[in-house]
């Protein structure tokens, strides 16, 4: 049975899209996950900041004491 070459010309054509609607997700996927973990390193960076800023030990001013006299 013989098969016309547009036939195969379709065939390749619909497959060649299907590997760009493919490469088109995976190409989201990367951006979002990026998107996703730098939002997450914001928050984290935040958070550290806040912990040590709070955590901080301050000197304490004490007064000085006088001896009483007895």
């Amino acid at each position: 049975m013989y098969e016309q070459p547009s036939l195969h010309l379709e065939l390749a054509k619909l497959k060649h899209r299907d590997y760009e609607i493919e490469a088109g997700r995976a190409r989201l996927a990367a951006q979002a996950d990026r998107k996703g973990f730098e939002g997450l390193e914001l928050v984290k960076s935040a958070v550290t900041s806040l912990r040590t800023a709070l955590s901080r030990r301050r000197p304490v001013a004490v007064p000085k004491t006088h001896l009483q006299p007895i």
